[in-house]
């Protein structure tokens, strides 16, 4: 009899009724049949009694150590315990909290076992649903799945927090695509099923497995079967439905033919706007609650059009939906209906296409509070974004003060980064100077000073330019304990292409030549001494203090070490510029001799040495000797990014000026590499005529040996630039009619 209840299956046959044909008096003695049968162990080897509490503790840290399955010992310290919690019964919700501290100590087994034996009695589907989450969460969607059909084989029947968590199990699994389908074959039982009917947080949950696998026409689907009482969509659906078009529309984007990226894009905000249609038809007869994420995610798939208008409806979508006011130029109320006009269909009222030109008439005939949506760091994130991509600097201010001061809502480190690369395409180092001693020291990165010194390149035609960079660089060297080498080489760099002032005095008055070129070098120089403190300080720290970076390894150390010399060669490089353009007299070039020959020397001991294992432990540079990367040569510091004009620095040695504005520039100083860069072009050109089997068009006829003809009778630079725009304006043209 000892060895028959030892198997839970034998167990759980020992009672012959189920729980709901019985009373709680009758499933009391049946308790007490079951204690009856399974065997005492007693301590008889102790003296000294053990108080149950302690008893049951120690059983259930061993039972909790197994890491494998049980043998006959621990078999039997397991039942003994499940034994002790029997006594509970006819009380689920106690079982269920046991159950649920188990699994938080991971003691699955002992959990299962308790809930399997309980199980001969219905009311207890909280326990089930526990181990069912457990299984999921431990990424064992099969076994989750397969507890389900044990639990329902048990008698004991799901309920709708059930099936939430076997949609939300289905929604984070390792394979979205095939979870999809078992998703669908439970929701579609559950249809069927006469008790328990799905409702809005059932579709929520499945649409967000559909999103995840990126199953579109599967979400229509599921969209097909809501209806306006258990399944009435809410703002969350619509919010997954939107995210998910977007996500559809830009994945794999990167491998499409542009015309088929822009096609999946236009799609993706046409069906957007059909649903926001919806969406605004429900929120202006109350039926639908609009919240933040709605608005941020029908915002975000509106940036995504080619279409400028639709980037500028942005911010009438949130002027809408949350009463902040459009500090941009008001548009046309009948242009702004255009813009959201929906698909024609039978099913949506009339209201929805006037949804964006009466907001304020909603809001005053509403009678409760909370209409429009709440902003929060998502919304000032999104209007950030949409400032930057439209270059609306001075509106994008408007908006930041609006929504920091005035709804006393707090940036975090995106909003952060999203404002200084706002200010940074719109070339405002002054503000962008401004703002960083004002960021709060833990949303505080070295990113936010390279976005800032990097809006002072781009500002390089600004006279207070070199003093916003001094400012942000000064920052950066107080508020963080490393600065970073990044930034330091921009603000060198921005000492040296900032010099438009100095070609305008000389553009004037052709006699303070010399005098500009003097102002320039003190430029240069007063970088280069701005930097020689921090430069010590890094050089000393990945070079000579090697003891205490001992626990970087060896690769990240060399590439600390290169970026150093990277900065190192920089100052080199505008050091020998001031010598070389005799830009200073000799007693000014005096006191940078032994710096600029320092940092020779630091160059070169860098260099000197072989390179094999870079990858390895760096040794000490210190003893003259070491190795470096087999791939060192082909290794490269961090580049710049440089934009419109960054990357002219003034050859005050030439006898004429260089254009003055970037424009002028890119078409004068790059004109030879886009000239040469032409013949493969007409040979792409060429090749695209081949391949669609058709003639080619008489502009492109014989490109190359137009080409070729051209270096013959090398035609000036205006020439050449004209020639070279007309073809390409006959290519473009050829190309649009092949599309």
């Amino acid at each position: 009899m000892a060895g028959l209840v030892n198997c839970t299956a034998c167990l759980r046959r020992a009672v012959a009724a189920p729980l709901w044909q019985r009373s709680f008096t009758q499933a009391s003695g049946a308790v007490k049949r079951i204690k009856t049968m399974i065997p005492e162990q007693q301590d008889t080897s102790s003296k000294g009694a053990v108080d149950a509490a302690t008893a049951t503790e120690l059983i259930r840290n061993a039972v909790g150590n197994l890491s494998s399955e049980p043998d006959e010992k621990q078999l039997k310290q397991m039942q003994r315990n499940v034994r002790k919690q029997l006594q509970y019964m006819n009380d689920p919700w106690k079982i269920a909290k046991e159950v649920e501290r188990m699994l938080e100590k991971d003691r699955y087994r002992e959990a299962l076992m308790l809930v399997e034996a309980i199980s001969i009695y219905a009311g207890y589907v909280v326990s089930w649903n526990h181990l069912i989450d457990y299984q999921f969460k431990a990424g064992k969607g099969k076994a989750a799945v397969k507890l389900f059909n044990d639990m329902k084989k048990r008698g004991q029947h799901p309920n709708a927090q059930t099936y939430t968590i076997l949609f939300n199990g289905f929604a984070h699994s390792n394979h979205p695509k095939l979870a999809v389908g078992e998703a669908f074959k439970h929701y579609n039982l559950l249809l069927q099923d006469r008790r328990l009917q799905p409702n809005a947080t059932h579709m929520n949950a499945l649409l967000f497995v559909c999103s995840k696998a990126g199953d579109i026409d599967s979400m229509f689907h599921v969209i097909n079967t809501a209806n306006d009482k258990a399944r009435s969509p809410n703002a969350f659906t619509y919010t997954i439905i939107l995210n998910a078009l977007r996500h559809h529309a830009l994945t794999g984007a990167d491998d499409l033919a542009p015309a088929q990226k822009t096609a999946n894009i236009a799609t993706a905000v046409g069906r957007a706007k059909a649903i926001w249609s919806e969406v605004i038809s429900g929120w202006t007869n109350g039926k639908t609650q609009i919240d933040e994420a709605l608005v941020c995610a029908m915002g975000r798939i509106l940036l995504q059009s080619p279409d400028k208008k639709d980037k500028l409806s942005v911010l009438d979508l949130i002027q809408q939906t949350m009463n902040i006011p459009n500090f941009t130029a008001k548009a046309d109320k009948a242009d702004l209906i255009r813009r959201f006009e929906p698909v024609k269909r039978k099913t949506l009222d009339d209201t929805a296409l006037q949804s964006f030109e009466k907001p304020a008439a909603v809001a005053r005939a509403a009678s409760h509070k909370g209409l429009f949506a709440t902003p929060t760091q998502n919304t000032l994130s999104l209007i950030l974004k949409t400032a930057a991509t439209l270059n609306l600097t001075t509106a994008g201010l408007s908006y930041w003060h609006h929504i920091v001061d005035t709804l006393s809502v707090a940036p975090d480190t995106d909003c952060y980064l999203r404002l200084l690369g706002m200010l940074k395409v719109g070339r405002a180092s002054s503000q962008a100077a401004s703002f960083m001693p004002i960021i709060p020291r833990g949303d505080l990165n070295p990113r936010m000073y390279k976005i800032a010194m990097e809006a002072c390149i781009r500002d390089n035609i600004n006279d207070h330019v070199v003093p916003n960079a001094r400012s942000i660089l000064t920052s950066m060297l107080e508020r963080l304990p490393t600065p970073d080498i990044h930034t330091l080489r921009l603000y060198l760099h921005t000492a040296l292409v900032s010099h438009a002032r100095f070609r305008n005095k000389v553009a004037k008055n052709t006699e303070l030549k010399d005098e500009a070129k003097r102002d320039y070098a003190l430029q240069i120089t007063a970088a280069i001494d701005g930097l020689w403190e921090p430069y010590r300080a890094l050089y000393n720290k990945y070079f000579k203090n090697l003891p205490s970076t001992a626990a970087v390894p060896g690769k990240i150390l060399y590439n600390e070490q290169r970026e150093v010399i990277a900065l190192a060669r920089a100052m080199f490089s505008a050091y020998n510029k001031v010598v070389s353009e005799n830009m200073l007299s000799a007693e000014e070039l005096a006191p940078l001799k032994p710096v600029g020959a320092r940092i020779n020397r630091e160059i070169q001991a860098f260099y000197s040495i072989p390179d094999e294992n870079a990858d390895g432990d760096l040794p000490s540079f210190e003893a003259g000797r070491g190795k470096r990367g087999k791939n060192s040569e082909k290794s490269k510091t961090t580049p710049l990014i440089l934009h419109q004009g960054g990357d002219f620095i003034w050859d005050t040695g030439k006898a004429t000026l260089e254009p003055e504005n970037h424009k002028e520039r890119e078409h004068g100083h790059r004109h030879e590499q886009r000239f040469e860069s032409n013949r493969e072009g007409g040979r792409e050109f060429r090749r695209s005529d081949e391949h669609s089997g058709r003639r080619p068009h008489r502009g492109a006829r014989r490109h190359e040996d137009r080409i070729n003809d051209s270096d013959n009778h090398r035609p000036n630079r205006q020439q050449g630039g004209q020639r070279f725009n007309d073809r390409r304006h006959q290519r473009d043209s050829y190309r649009q009619q092949q599309e």
